[in-house]
């Protein structure tokens, strides 16, 4: 049975039925209709298949994991340092000097992301495992973080001088 439905042997829907059900782990029968494969059939070839792909797929992931679980993610230097400088230019629209609360901890990232890069044995391994765009990924957030308080103090001087210019 097919979702419920046993499908006569000379239906038109029977051959795509058949390959649906060989895909779902069922078996189809010359006498009509399809019927389930039994617990006992299934359960041991589901077992099996487990029991040896799943520590073939493992092994390279945990032997690959050295230093890359242990450092920032290109993807997590990019997405840190873009919401940091939004936020640095967020909050200067506000007070002119309201971005440079954030300074403190725009500079811990900037320190962290190139003293992984800069170290003489992180960094090789880092580069040999993330590939060669990380290098680059660190100094690119760097910028950007730093590009990030420059336009927020530009816009917060901005708003001030259209806020006297309002006011008067």
């Amino acid at each position: 049975m097919l979702l419920g439905l046993a499908l006569p042997h000379n239906s038109a829907a029977h051959s795509d039925a058949r390959r649906a059900a060989c895909l779902i782990g069922r078996q189809c029968s010359r006498a009509g209709g399809c019927e389930r494969y039994t617990a006992e059939r299934t359960l041991p070839r589901i077992s099996r298949l487990l029991h040896f792909s799943l520590p073939a797929l493992l092994a390279p992931a945990v032997a690959s994991a050295e230093v890359s679980d242990k450092i920032p993610s290109i993807g997590g230097f990019w997405l840190t340092s873009l919401l940091l400088a939004l936020a640095t230019v967020a909050l200067s629209r506000l007070r002119c000097w309201a971005g440079l609360i954030l300074l403190p901890l725009s500079v811990i990232l900037i320190a962290g992301a190139l003293d992984v890069v800069r170290d003489p044995y992180v960094g090789p391994a880092a580069i040999r495992e993330q590939g060669s765009w990380y290098p680059i990924a660190a100094y690119g957030s760097s910028i950007l973080l730093v590009l990030g308080h420059l336009v927020g103090l530009w816009v917060g001087r901005r708003t001030l001088r259209n806020r006297k210019q309002t006011a008067v």
